[in-house]
């Protein structure tokens, strides 16, 4: 029978580097060559291998579909973190979120554990209508005959903005009747009676 030299784990001699660098262990993500001595004995002469061992960065959770309102900044918006790992940040912070439906902002993911990626994704937001005020500065007439239209502004906050409100017709005739001031904007919203 053929005999072979046998060594214990514990006679083996490991070095792990990446580059000029040497490590204890394979701890972190990285492309390490691993030198592995097997020691002289009394039968055999010390041995060296060399091998490359890589061990991949990580992706992390990724944020889904946000929320937000037009006008909003998109520093407005908070991103995850991810506790002990690092967090996601806006590329464009100061950015508007855009107009109201589906916009994509571009996101990245920022970490100091070299155990994982950074990387950037894009981000779906979905923008809401802003909210505006109809305020109703003249809606009481006399019966003239003629057809009349409410008098109004449009606010957002203290601020009068010039928006299309489309509103029912006034009827010519003497009575009390009601009718509905509707903001009619891609992204603002609004009504009244």
């Amino acid at each position: 029978n053929d005999v072979y030299p046998s060594h214990t784990d514990s006679e083996l001699v490991y070095t792990y580097m990446i580059g000029d660098k040497e490590y204890q262990s394979l701890i972190n993500a990285g492309t390490y060559t691993v030198t592995i001595t097997l020691p002289e004995t009394d039968q055999y002469y010390e041995a060296t291998i060399e091998v490359t061992v890589v061990i991949e960065t990580s992706k992390t959770t990724e944020p889904t579909v946000l929320n937000a309102t037009y006008g909003d900044v998109l520093s407005s918006i908070e991103l995850p973190t991810i506790e002990n790992v690092g967090k996601w940040v806006w590329v464009t912070p100061t950015d508007l979120v855009g107009d109201a439906g589906e916009q994509y902002h571009k996101a990245k993911f920022e970490t100091e554990d070299p155990n994982y990626l950074e990387y950037e994704i894009d981000v779906k937001v979905v923008v809401a209508k802003k909210k505006v005020t109809i305020e109703v500065i003249e809606n009481e007439y006399f019966y003239d005959g003629t057809e009349h239209t409410i008098t109004y502004r449009v606010l957002d906050g203290e601020e009068e903005l010039s928006l299309n409100v489309t509103q029912n017709k006034v009827s010519t005739n003497a009575c009390n009747y009601t009718t509905t001031l509707v903001v009619d904007e891609k992204n603002y919203s609004g009504s009244v009676d």
